[in-house]
């Protein structure tokens, strides 16, 4: 196993709210490289289902990441086998429906104090006020949902476990850390 992101953009319909498992494969796995996506029950528990990809590459995967504006997720690939003959490549594998990506960010969201307590501030650009907010745990599961009242506002933090969260706006998205 060599990367783990879980998937929640829709720029790809089909793997939003899936697990991505990267597999490098060698020693005993007799099967190539692959990019496994698990199907999660409802309550997030359990592996319903499994699917793998990208086997005819014929190379060992060493890592995913996900953009979380765009939805492309990359993987970085390293050779046929161990300890990592050539080639070593990253490769980015995005949607065919550009409809299904959004504006590109106009300027970060500011989030302050960091680690917050019981309130953070959130600085946004005038593009986000009145659009949605949302803001989700490193699960993919959304803890808050509204919408941006002004440029710069209060979040109320009671009830937030600490931790690590996303916040979600029109224009961007920027973390969270909750202490």
């Amino acid at each position: 196993l060599n990367g783990l992101e879980y998937y929640t953009h829709e720029a790809i319909p089909e793997f939003q709210g899936k697990i991505m498992m990267g597999v490098m494969s060698g020693f005993n796995d007799p099967l190539p490289g692959r990019l496994i996506m698990i199907e999660l029950s409802e309550d997030g528990q359990t592996a319903e289902s499994q699917e793998a990809f990208f086997g005819s590459f014929n190379q060992r995967i060493r890592d995913i990441a996900v953009n979380p504006y765009t939805g492309a997720f990359y993987l970085a690939f390293n050779g046929q086998s161990y300890p990592g003959n050539p080639p070593n490549i990253i490769k980015q594998f995005s949607t065919s429906d550009p409809s299904l990506v959004p504006s590109p960010v106009i300027k970060p969201l500011l989030i302050q104090p960091v680690p917050a307590h019981n309130t953070a501030t959130v600085l946004a650009t005038e593009g986000a006020v009145g659009g949605p907010l949302v803001v989700r745990d490193m699960t993919g599961r959304v803890v808050f949902e509204g919408q941006v009242p002004t440029a710069q506002f209060d979040l109320d933090l009671s009830g937030f476990a600490s931790g690590r969260y996303v916040v979600w706006t029109a224009i961007g998205a920027a973390d969270l850390l909750v202490d």
